[in-house]
């Protein structure tokens, strides 16, 4: 997996970030990593309607740009690009946003194949974005999955199509409400 980060006119990353757009990454990165994890029971827990519930996700402080998520047993460190002042020891929360879009997709691929006894070696995905600097807006997600030689013809627009039901993709075309609340 793979994308690309544009870069403004001086050459430099595009950071500044409003709070809300942080915040909207932070919630849907959560949602994403929970996706990932939904095979994990012990991440799991089963309210009064029989929905599933997250666990909690706890986050931690640990100097500088270094923030880690604690998910069920699972720790998921962060930081940021040293020019950004962090360290560069983990991918930044907005990488694993995108990085939580293509292996969610990667996912439903995967077990559309597995359905089908499709073979899955030599197969990738990339994600390219484009994304609006002065707006500071990501407009567009590109998703490319390159099939491996010998895929059957008639499974390539299923196939898309099951990529397209990545439950992260679904919680960004229809965002949750978002509450902050200080204690």
């Amino acid at each position: 997996m793979t994308w690309r980060r544009l870069r403004n006119s001086d050459s430099d990353l595009m950071t500044a970030f409003t709070q809300f757009e942080v915040d909207s990454i932070l919630k849907a990165t959560s949602i994403a990593i929970y996706q990932l994890l939904n095979d994990n029971a012990d991440t799991i827990k089963s309210n009064h309607k029989g929905e599933a519930n997250m666990a909690p996700i706890t986050v931690t402080f640990h100097g500088g740009a270094q923030i880690n998520a604690h998910v069920g047993e699972f720790v998921i460190p962060t930081d940021q690009p040293v020019e950004d002042g962090g360290t560069n020891t983990a991918p930044a929360p907005y990488d694993l946003f995108l990085s939580s879009i293509a292996t969610c997709s990667g996912i439903y691929v995967a077990r559309f194949c597995q359905q089908r006894e499709l073979p899955t070696d030599g197969m990738s995905m990339t994600l390219d974005i484009d994304y609006d600097q002065e707006q500071r807006k990501l407009e567009k997600v590109k998703i490319t999955l390159k099939l491996p030689e010998g895929f059957p013809e008639k499974y390539k627009k299923a196939v898309l199509r099951a990529a397209g039901m990545c439950s992260v993709k679904k919680a960004i075309l229809n965002p949750p409400e978002f509450e902050m609340v200080a204690e």
